[in-house]
């Protein structure tokens, strides 16, 4: 489960500010160029609406990981406890569209425990790694992105600014069987095959895969993993693979910088659907 967030300045020292990317903010910027702007340029907040998937996906994730965290001996127990737990706390709305989920998942939770183990990889959460330095763009992307960055109100007087890329990876963990460091996507909703469904996901675990490499970790295998019809999608977490995502997503990053922050610059996609759908729809029409 991804990290929202595109833009997080930290200063590790006083003459240090980088910039971050994330996977779901370039599928933002493929969906449509003016959703970008106004969430990441601009750092607008939307009329997002409430999707009961999402807040049940959250629910499944934070049993997963802290189920994963215990005893391999102990996890079928505290599955029951923990379940139970979850059901006692929801509230009349939630207990009414997620008991049944919740007392299904109990019985598909421990064969699926039983087959990872935090191992020597263990499980991570936020990842990042360098994309390039602020100082190796032409000088017209360097003086946009610039514009950006005063834009979002950071202070970059006199400062060395470099670019990142990370994300929030729900799994890097050991299979029992083979023994090999997996990372790892929970999904909780629908099962998916087709590539053109499934793209965005597999791109992001082996964009996770190129992280996870820069920071020495050793990386055999990528997998979708859907908890609900107990079933998993390989992944190709070939070092050319993810690299090719990485130096996909780099060439995104240069683009957007170029354009600044003129709204102009950033194009309003043809896709009716993706118009009607947006949390951004009134004040783009504005």
């Amino acid at each position: 489960m991804e990290s929202s967030t595109n833009i997080n300045t930290e200063q590790s020292n006083k003459d240090v500010v980088y910039y971050y990317f994330s996977h779901s903010a370039f599928g933002t910027y493929e969906t449509c160029q003016r959703k970008y702007f106004y969430k990441y340029i601009v750092g607008l907040k939307g009329e997002k609406p409430y999707i009961q998937a999402l807040d049940y996906g959250t629910l499944v994730h934070e049993m997963i990981e802290t189920t994963l965290a215990q005893p391999f001996e102990d996890r079928t127990h505290f599955i029951d406890n923990l379940i139970l737990n979850k059901i006692a706390d929801l509230d009349e709305d939630h207990l009414r569209n997620y008991e049944t989920k919740l007392i299904d998942i109990r019985d598909k939770m421990p064969p699926l425990m039983a087959k990872y183990d935090i191992g020597s990889a263990g499980i991570e959460k936020y990842i990042y790694t360098d994309m390039f330095d602020v100082d190796d763009l032409e000088k017209e992307q360097a003086e946009n992105f610039l514009k950006i960055m005063y834009r979002r109100g950071k202070k970059i007087d006199g400062c060395f600014m470099g670019v990142r890329i990370g994300g929030y990876v729900d799994g890097f963990l050991e299979e029992k069987q083979t023994g090999k460091n997996t990372v790892i996507d929970w999904k909780t909703g629908r099962y998916y095959t087709k590539p053109e469904w499934i793209d965005k996901y597999i791109k992001q675990i082996q964009l996770y895969g190129y992280i996870l490499r820069d920071m020495g970790e050793k990386v055999d295998a990528g997998k979708l993993v859907y908890v609900e019809q107990q079933k998993e999608h390989e992944v190709d977490v070939s070092k050319s693979n993810c690299q090719a995502v990485f130096d996909g997503h780099k060439k995104t990053a240069i683009e957007i910088m170029g354009k600044g922050d003129f709204i102009h610059n950033f194009k309003v996609t043809d896709k009716a659907r993706e118009c009607m759908q947006c949390e951004y729809a009134v004040v783009c029409k504005l």
